[in-house]
């Protein structure tokens, strides 16, 4: 998977620029995205409680923490500076 960050606000995961600055959450499916999955097995993880990274439920919405999604992405640098 080509992931990369381009400036402080924005990842390029395979092509596409995700704006990380314009909120603070993506949907699962832009996560899955992101780690390199396909929607529906993201949502499978969820319903199973396997998912990689903690998901939010907002009403009937599943969203992931962007600093969650860069943390997993990224790695044990991320991490340390969640702490």
């Amino acid at each position: 998977m080509d992931t990369h960050q381009t400036s402080t606000d924005q990842t390029r995961v395979a092509g596409s620029v995700i704006d990380l600055s314009a909120c603070a959450t993506v949907s699962l499916s832009e996560a899955a995205r992101v780690i390199g999955i396909h929607r529906s097995t993201a949502w499978e993880l969820h319903k199973r409680g396997e998912f990689p990274i903690p998901v939010l439920e907002i009403g009937s919405r599943l969203r992931v923490a962007k600093v969650h999604l860069e943390a997993f992405v990224l790695g044990p640098a991320v991490e340390g500076q969640l702490a």
